[in-house]
């Protein structure tokens, strides 16, 4: 006696998530949804690329501590963010010491920053600029 085998499955494709239109032949389906996709990938870099106004004259060399004068790292060129990255990882982070930190008041209580949360959370950061 033979067994019979279910036919193989075919392999499931990007276009096989696609709802097909009834009445339309396949390969007329097909190329809708790669013209689609086309669009969409062509809207993808426009918006991209418009995204980064003048990426090609941020200056990599200058480094500025202070992280609220610091230029996001996604608004560099991508071959240079780990360059970057590597120049604040290796510097650690910007934790100066001021006499006195501005407070702000909340209700009827007064907060300030406390120096000796640098200690507690050793990545802390602060910005006098903001």
């Amino acid at each position: 006696m033979a067994h019979h085998q279910p036919p193989p499955k075919r392999g499931k494709t990007l276009f096989s998530f696609f709802k097909k239109k009834y009445g339309i032949p396949d390969d007329q389906q097909n190329a809708a949804a790669q013209t689609s996709i086309l669009n969409l990938r062509t809207s993808e870099t426009v918006v991209v690329e418009s995204s980064i106004p003048n990426v090609h004259t941020i200056d990599t060399t200058s480094f500025q501590q202070d992280p609220g004068l610091r230029i996001p790292i996604n608004d560099y060129p991508v071959n240079q963010r780990d360059e970057i990255r590597r120049k604040y990882l290796n510097a650690g982070p910007f934790q100066p010491k001021l006499s006195e930190y501005p407070g702000t008041e909340v209700g009827d209580q007064h907060r300030r920053f406390q120096y000796v949360w640098y200690k507690q959370f050793s990545r802390l950061e602060y910005s006098p600029s903001k």
